[in-house]
């Protein structure tokens, strides 16, 4: 249950994080389109023409592709990351039940160890 609960909520995240990266990139193309426009001289600098768009919407919908699987990989790494630990919280608890066992034993075997030597005395 605790992992669907991280998935859920990274996921959650993690589409967050992608629509913000792709209003800012979006805004950080349209500027950057802007401002070589303005370098260049040119009439109209914040219209867009179709070839201008294209040009845009294709740069932009390579770096959502590649900003995508950066965070795609970040949360994976975090995913494996949580299953390691989970395995090693799993182990050390099967260690600590298997030591505590083993004190709940020890005194009963030198109990009765001592009862018999006890009673092998007394004979």
């Amino acid at each position: 249950m605790m992992y669907y609960q991280y998935f859920l909520k990274n996921h959650r995240m993690l589409s967050v994080g992608l629509i913000t990266a792709a209003i800012i990139l979006f805004i950080s193309n349209y500027l950057l389109l802007i401002s070589t426009k303005l370098l260049i001289d040119s009439p109209h600098p914040f219209i867009l023409k179709d070839k201008g768009l294209y040009v845009m919407l294709a740069v932009w919908f390579v770096e959502l592709i590649i900003v995508g699987q950066f965070m795609l990989n970040r949360f994976y790494v975090d995913l494996v990351k949580l299953y390691k630990r989970a395995e090693e919280l799993e182990e050390k608890t099967a260690q600590a039940r298997y030591m505590a066992l083993q004190n709940q034993l020890n005194p009963h075997f030198l109990f009765n160890s001592l009862n018999t030597l006890i009673s092998e005395i007394e004979y």
